[in-house]
This record gives structure tokens, sequence and C-alpha cells, in this order.
């Protein structure tokens, strides 16, 4: 089914105007400016056809079951994503904008920007309201995809994926994903066989992240994986924050010393390690995916000096971030 008639669909269910109107208990999760943005945006005479239209297109499919849409509006949009048997992954692939979605349990809002997603499972429809939606990729994936990457990567049975009530930081997701669009946009025909090992690739990832069961990759003496899990998680989350060993450690709930001993038995490296590397990631993504300039990111991961991140960077990656860059 072409990307036009699933938009048109969600705009016949729940036009422009209605996402703040399809009822009153809508009505009283969603308010204040989101529903003004959102009233004078249909007050423009948008139709419900006119939205799908401007919605977005959708891709050729990667793989059976799977369907990608690429949304292309750079105005306000409300819409709504109706429920399925499958996985809904949303993600920001460009700059920042502004979101309220609601899954049926209330309204969430925020600011997303480029490497932000969310997964949850599309057993209920939701809405959405996005300020600038282009930029943005819709990505439902059947569950059996998740159960197929799981059985391969693990012996225990599959857990499910943990339920996310926000959007979160995730690169690699992003970096996945962008490989993904830009092969399924290429003018000469897809190769299935690439966008499958990119699909399998992601649901890896997503199940080792964001299982109910902890990433069986760190299931070895030392911290328990609940607690690893939820460190790792902390350090990912704010990586752009200050990570001192005292906050992290707080995090686990025990002691620096002990912490330290028991994270690197864990994940073969320091606290403070992991930390370096988590923000050389972090700053691939940037040098990437933004204009940033090398001070500009140096500052945003807290190096202390433009000469410092850049001789740090090199040792790392064997590349200036200039030369990694071009």
């Amino acid at each position: 089914m072409a990307l036009k008639a699933i938009t048109r669909e969600w705009a016949e269910l729940n036009p422009v105007t209605s996402f703040f109107q399809c009822d009153d208990k809508t009505d009283q999760h969603i308010a204040g400016d989101e529903h003004d943005r959102v009233q004078s945006a249909g007050a423009g005479g948008v139709s419900s056809q006119a939205a799908a239209e401007l919605l977005g297109e959708e891709l050729p499919p990667p793989a059976t079951g799977v369907r990608v849409s690429k949304l292309s509006q750079a105005t306000p949009l409300a819409f709504t994503i109706p429920a399925g048997n499958d996985y809904l992954l949303i993600a920001r692939t460009s700059n920042r904008c502004e979101v309220t979605f609601d899954f049926g349990s209330g309204a969430h809002r925020g600011e997303i920007r480029y490497g932000h997603m969310l997964l949850h499972a599309a057993s209920t429809h939701s809405l959405w309201w996005l300020s600038r939606p282009d930029q943005t990729l819709i990505i439902r994936i059947p569950e059996e995809m998740f159960r197929h990457a799981w059985d391969n990567d693990a012996v225990d049975p599959w857990p499910g994926i943990m339920r996310m009530e926000n959007f979160r930081q995730d690169s690699l997701v992003t970096q996945i994903l962008a490989r993904l669009a830009a092969e399924l946009t290429r003018s000469r025909s897809v190769n299935l066989a690439f966008t499958r090992c990119l699909l399998y690739q992601l649901c890896t990832h997503l199940v080792r992240r964001y299982s109910e069961a902890v990433d069986v990759s760190i299931k070895q003496n030392g911290m328990p994986p609940s607690r690893l899990k939820k460190v790792v998680e902390f350090i990912t989350d704010h990586i752009e924050d200050d990570l001192s060993l005292a906050r992290i450690a707080k995090v686990a709930g025990i002691s620096r010393y002990y912490f330290c001993r028991e994270f690197k038995k864990s994940m073969g490296v320091t606290p403070q390690r992991y930390v370096l590397q988590q923000r050389i990631e972090k700053a691939k993504t940037l040098l990437q995916g933004t204009s940033m300039t090398i001070t500009e990111i140096s500052a945003r991961l807290r190096f202390p000096t433009p000469s410092h991140f850049t001789s740090t960077f090199r040792r790392i990656v064997g590349v200036t971030p200039t030369s990694f860059r071009m």
C-alpha cells in the first residue's frame, strides 16, 4: 500500500484539527501551546486529503512485512497511526522538532532532534503532532523479526521489547536508518539483500539494548545485568552531561571502588574509558549529521579544549575529526 493511501486513512480517521478534538479525554490530555498551534494549522483550511498528500511517501518495502514512511511536510502536522500487530519505530534524522504524542495513556510532550528514537508496540492507535515532520522516519517492524534476531543471539526465551514512554538518543539506530532510507530512495532498484542485512542489524541492536532481558553479551561475572543495563542507559542518555565517577556510581547504588571493579569485569574497560568511547561515538554522529564546528562539538561533549578533543579523537578513531567529516 502506498504511503499516500496510508496517510489518507490516518487523516480520515482524525483530520488535522481533530487530533485534539476526537474526544473529550484526548483534549484533556493534550492542551496548552501545542493545542493552539495545531488548531491554527487546521484553521488554515487544510483538508484531510491535503494533509495526506503532504505527509510524505512510503518507501519501497525493505523486507516482507516491513513498512517505511519518510515524512516530508515542513509545517506542523497532526495525524493518527493505526494499531497493528507489529512494532512502531519513530526516528528523527535531522534538526530539532517539537513533538506531542499519545499511545492512550496520556500525552507526552518534548523536543526531539537528530538521533532521537522511540520504539513502541503498535497494539493501540497513537496520536501525533510534530512541529516539523520532515526528516522523520516511521517504520513498522513485525515482531517476528525481533524474535528471529533474539533467537540467533540468545539462549533465553524471547522476553519482548521494553515499552518506551519517551524518545531516547540512539545514534546507531539513526545511522542504520539513514543507510536504509538512502538505499530505498536511490534511483536504481533496491538491493534487498543489503536492506535485509541492515534490518537484521537494527533488530539485533534493539533487542540487545531494549528487550526486557539484558544484553546477552554482558551476562558474565561482574555487575548484575539489571544494574549494568541501568548504568549503560544512564551514560547513553546523559553523554553530553558532566559524568563524574561519583554520579555514575550513585546510579548503580554502590561505592565508587566497588562500581569501578564490577563495571570493568562486565564491560572490559573502566567507567571513565567507556564514557570517553561513547563521547567519541557521539562526536562521530555530530560530525556526520550536523554542521557544528569542531569547537562546538568539543564543548558540547565536555572536552577541556578543542585540541584535546582532536588528539583524543585521532587516538581512538585513527584520523582527525576534520578528516573523518570529509
